[in-house]
This record gives structure tokens, sequence and C-alpha cells, in this order.
């Protein structure tokens, strides 16, 4: 009942409407590149969405920190319009990998609620307490926020995590399908 974009632009223009007609939730993503111009196309685009009443959040980024893709000066001027512009009963965040957001607590005083991705295999984690490692981080997290923002019940939703069926192993995280599939139900 419930999906993320990750643009507004090609395919992915089309999936609020159609997702709308199934009853289907949208967390609406916006691309930011270092294309100012797109960057602003993009914006335009899901507010137009929000304003049409076809998604029901908004996701200003997808780990332009973790990336060095743009400045967290400019993510903040980015959010902060977005959040000013938007349907007030449209709540705005961005997506960033859960150490950037530990590293970054004062992103959180800008947003709605927080996407962190959580990837125990690409920070070397054998399969065996993978699972655990990403719940520590989690908690770690939470502790993080709750100390920058004491007082306010700040969400934190994983917007994403997995292991890889195939690849290079990293540190003692070995990819593979059974491991992916121990992974995925072990979360």
């Amino acid at each position: 009942k419930r999906i993320r974009t990750y643009s507004t632009s090609s395919t992915q223009a089309d999936i609020p409407r159609l997702a709308k007609q199934f009853g289907i939730s949208v967390a609406q993503g916006i691309h930011l590149g270092r294309d100012e111009g797109a960057n602003e196309k993009q914006i335009a685009a899901a507010l137009q969405m929000a304003q049409d009443g076809l998604v029901d959040s908004l996701i200003v980024g997808n780990e332009v920190l973790t990336g060095s893709t743009i400045s967290k000066a400019k993510l903040l001027e980015y959010v902060r319009r977005v959040k000013k512009l938007a349907p007030k009963n449209v709540p705005v965040a961005t997506a960033e990998v859960w150490n950037q957001w530990n590293s970054n607590p004062d992103i959180a005083g800008a947003v709605d609620f927080v996407v962190a991705h959580f990837y125990p295999f690409w920070e070397g984690q054998s399969i065996d307490g993978a699972t655990e490692s990403l719940w520590r981080n989690y908690e770690t997290l939470q502790k993080t926020l709750r100390a920058a923002y004491p007082g306010r019940n700040l969400r934190i939703v994983i917007g994403e995590t997995g292991w890889p069926s195939g690849g290079t192993q990293k540190g003692q995280a070995v990819p593979g399908a059974k491991s992916q599939r121990r992974f995925t139900e072990e979360f």
C-alpha cells in the first residue's frame, strides 16, 4: 500500500497518478543533482503532484551528502523551500545513509521525518549479526536525534536496506542469494 519514488521525470512521473487509482500511498522523491535547472524542474513537478493530492510525502534528494552531490547548505536550502511551498498536510524529508544523519543531526531540524538507509553489507558486516547491526545503528541514530531535539517525536523511516545477491565481498560481508534471503527474513 506504500511506495517510494526517486524522481519526478520519465516513467516515474506517472507513478503518483497510477498509484492513486489503486489506493497506493506515494512518498515522492525529488532527484537532486549538480544541475540546478534540473533540480528546479524536479521540485516544481513534485510540488505540483503534492498540490494535486497525488502524493503523501516529499523526499528532497537521495544520498546527496553521501555521494557528495551537493553541499549540506544547498540541501537544506532545497528542503526548507519545498517545506515552505508544499501543502501543510504533506510532510517533507530527505534521505541519507544513517551515519550521515548521525553526523549531521542539524538536518533533522529542517524535516518532518527522517528517511535513513541502513546497509550492513556496505559496512563490511558479516551476515551473522547483520540485522542486529542494523537495529543497533537505528538505536544509535534515534539516541542522537533525541538528544539533538528533546521533546520532539521525530519519526525515523527505514528508506532502504538489503543485501546483494552478487558482487564483490566487502570486509566480512559476502554477497549471495542465500545471505540475501537470510537478511530479508531476519529483517
